[in-house]
């Protein structure tokens, strides 16, 4: 063969592997994107999660700030009653 079909022949070889370099390298990447695309998607259903959680616990605050509230209203009514119990009281001599 001629110098020049085996220099061409090597350059063929040259990119050939080049080529497949670039293959492993591109599914390489293509594997590292798909696990991150799974692991942002996992985040994000652990994000919404947390957020429907903090959702709820401040529903659940609200209702114990209504509940707490109410037992106030309702001592303060039990107190004024006890006055009055006691001043009717106050009347009868035993």
């Amino acid at each position: 063969m001629s110098d020049g079909l085996n220099n061409a022949l090597s350059e063929i070889r040259n990119a050939n592997e080049a080529i497949q370099s670039i293959a492993a390298v591109v599914q390489e990447q293509a594997a590292s994107s798909s696990e991150m695309s799974r692991a942002i998607g996992e985040i994000k259903q652990s994000t919404d999660e947390i957020s429907e959680t903090l959702t709820e616990l401040n529903q659940l605050s609200e209702q114990a700030t209504d509940i707490g509230k109410s037992v106030s209203n309702s001592a303060q009514q039990m107190a004024r009653s006890a006055e009055d119990l006691k001043d009717v009281l106050s009347h009868f001599q035993i």
